[in-house]
């Protein structure tokens, strides 16, 4: 389950995605969208969310959420960009 955001994501939508963590990340895994910085990632890693969504190949945000143990799952379009994502750990 993902739970998007804008890039200037408001304290009601981590509060949400917490309470669908508490709720539910043992049947779901939950997540956001629309992650483009590193203190994002952690944020969302503090209040449970497991997965990370971005629209763009940030080296960044991969390496952080992977190193949290969490999903990332990187926007890409060229073969640039996939291997770029891979070799981020993605």
């Amino acid at each position: 389950m993902r739970s998007p955001y804008r890039e200037v994501p408001c304290p009601p939508v981590f509060n949400s995605i917490e309470k669908m963590c508490m709720a539910f990340s043992s049947e779901a895994t939950i997540g956001a969208g629309t992650v483009l910085s590193i203190q994002d990632v952690d944020r969302l890693n503090g209040i449970g969310a497991q997965m990370v969504v971005s629209p763009d190949c940030n080296p960044e945000v991969i390496r952080t959420t992977k190193s949290v143990g969490m999903l990332s799952y990187p926007g890409v379009q060229t073969a640039t960009e996939c291997i770029s994502a891979i070799r981020a750990g993605a």
